[in-house]
Order: structure tokens, then C-alpha cells, then sequence
């Protein structure tokens, strides 16, 4: 069969309501002979007639045509509706939003963005890409992404941004590190000890510049490229430490030990968690309406999740 066209559906379905190829014609502004080969074709397309032509009768449909009429109708209604909200002309939104998070973020801020966005919009399909911070933006710049979750750096000259919250880094032991008794350590205690080192772009150069601020180099032990496999090498450890700003809510590793956190003092300068879109991107109506709920929302807890109280957590 050969490609319809919604052109074609339209000027048939005009003929069947005017009755005529000139009154049709004269309606959608075509000439007559524009729209009788807009007939013609769709009738070669669907390889039967749609149409009885008399020029003293006008225009009649054939069975096939009554047929073909009733799901044209239809079809150019879905279509108009569709049409509406992708734009976001309609209550409802339809359609794919694509989102991007910086890897170690996800589990415990994407789910927290989400919950109430998807009931307002069910039809909303979401996608997600976990991955590094250029990625993500390189992602972002090209529209393959709508918008990312990640930490601005200094990086984002050429993105928009809405701050989520801010968050210190912390240095964590395993139960057996005499450093774990401690209510605080500082840098210059840490520098001697060996670090395992989450070794991810921007956590790498963070956790060098929170070091070298201080005139300071890290004893790195071993680097990693896994924020769980960190995190359990610390646990079984009775020398080793490692440093991070996200705070899983869990103070167990993956396979079962205890982690303690200890905080910094003084505390090291913060990282900015932020939603980031292109700038001067067209978005999405999906992508708009998901900026805008989540500027409407207070996210501050996320910095410290062992202090939500049990209703915070719950959406």
C-alpha cells in the first residue's frame, strides 16, 4: 500500500461532507483539481474506490468509502489530540521526558523528584541515563536528554540551573578504624591515613581540591570506580578511610558491615546538587512541567537523609 498522507484524509473527508469536489475545494481553499488527486491518490492507495463522481450528482461515498470515512474521522481526532499535548496545550501531558543523574545521586534523589510528577501525569513516559558528569551535559547540550540531575562543579557556564540543596563531604570508617570514635576529624589528621578513593569525575578532583586548599595531599591507598565497592573496602578496614557527599541513609556496606560517618571540621566547602537544562533550549511541555514541580519542592533534606523524620520520607 502506498504512504497516506493527513492532507489526503482531509480533503476526502471534505468532499464527503460538501458533496462536491468544488464546494470542497472552495472550503479548504485548494483548487479543484488539487483535491480531486488527493481523492484519486488516497483511492490508489487503499486499492478500491472510496468514491462515486457524476457531475450532475456530486459525490457519493462507496461502502469501502463510509468505512474509510468513519476511521479518517477518528484518526485526524487522535491526531489534533495528540498534537495538543505534546505542545502542552491539554490538561494532560503525553509523551517521553528524558532524565538524566549523575550515577551515585539516583537512588536517593531521582525517586524523591518523581513520586508526585508521575501521579500528576500518568501518561508521561520517563526514561532515565545514569552516567558521569560530561556525559550527562554533553547529553543535555544535544537534546538527547531533556534535563540531568548532577553536581555543578563550575562546569555549567552554559546550562540552566535550580539549585536542590547543598551538601558537605564527610569522612567514613569501618567499625574497627580507631578514627570512627571520633565526633570530628580534620584534614590534616586524615592526610596521613590511607585513602580509598572514589575515583569518578567530579568526586575525584573534590576530594584533590578539598585536600590542596588546605596545603594538603591525600595518601591515596586505592581507587576505585564503584561508590559500593568504596564504600565495603572501607568497611572491612581497620586503617583505611574514604570521603563522600552523598549520604546514603544505610550505615551498612553492601555485604552487611557497619560504616561510620564522622563529620569534617572544619567543614569543607559544599557541593551543589542542581537540576540542569540547556540554555535557551525549547523544552518539552513534559520537560517544563517537570522544572517547574521540582522549583516547587524543598529538597534541603536530602543533604542529611539520617535526619528525615519518618513522614518526610513518605510521598
Amino acid at each position: 500500500m502506498d504512504d497516506l498522507s493527513l492532507k489526503q484524509l482531509g480533503h476526502f473527508l471534505a468532499v464527503a461532507e460538501e458533496g462536491t469536489i468544488a464546494a470542497a475545494a472552495a472550503r479548504l481553499g485548494y483548487s479543484a483539481s488539487a483535491v480531486a488527486a488527493s481523492v484519486s491518490d488516497l483511492e490508489h492507495a487503499f486499492g478500491v474506490p472510496l468514491t462515486v463522481r457524476r457531475r450532475s450528482r456530486g459525490v457519493t461515498l462507496t461502502a469501502d468509502g463510509v468505512v474509510v470515512r468513519e476511521w479518517a474521522q477518528q484518526l485526524l481526532v487522535d491526531y489534533r489530540t495528540l498534537v495538543h499535548q505534546l505542545r502542552g496545550e491539554s490538561a494532560e501531558l503525553i509523551g517521553s521526558l528524558r532524565i538524566g543523574c549523575y550515577e551515585t545521586l539516583a537512588a536517593s534523589v531521582l525517586p524523591r523528584l518523581l513520586a508526585e510528577f508521575q501521579r500528576q501525569h500518568p501518561r508521561v513516559t520517563i526514561s532515565f541515563e545514569l552516567g558521569g558528569i560530561q556525559e550527562l551535559l554533553t547529553a543535555v547540550d544535544t537534546g538527547a536528554l531533556d534535563v540531568a540531575v548532577l553536581y555543578d562543579m563550575g562546569d555549567l557556564a552554559d546550562f540552566e540551573r535550580y539549585v536542590l540543596y547543598q551538601a558537605h563531604a564527610y569522612a567514613y570508617f569501618g567499625a574497627a578504624n580507631p578514627l570512627a570514635t571520633r565526633d570530628t576529624v580534620r584534614l590534616d589528621d586524615l592526610a596521613e591515613h590511607p585513602l580509598v578513593l572514589f575515583d569518578r569525575l567530579p568526586s575525584t578532583r573534590h576530594t584533590v581540591e578539598m585536600f590542596a586548599d588546605r596545603g594538603l595531599v591525600p595518601n591515596i591507598r586505592l581507587r576505585t570506580p564503584d561508590f559500593e565497592l568504596t564504600r565495603s573496602i572501607v568497611a572491612r578496614s581497620a586503617t583505611d578511610y574514604g570521603l563522600f557527599v552523598q549520604r546514603p541513609a544505610g550505615r551498612l556496606s553492601y555485604d552487611g558491615l557497619p560504616i561510620v560517618q564522622v563529620e569534617i571540621d572544619p567543614p569543607p566547602p559544599p557541593a551543589t546538587v542542581v537540576l540542569a537544562w540547556a540554555q535557551g533550549a525549547e523544552l518539552t511541555a513534559r520537560a517544563r512541567a517537570f522544572v517547574g514541580h521540582v522549583q516547587g519542592q524543598d529538597y534541603a533534606d536530602l543533604a542529611r537523609p539520617e535526619r528525615r523524620t519518618e513522614n518526610a520520607v513518605v510521598t
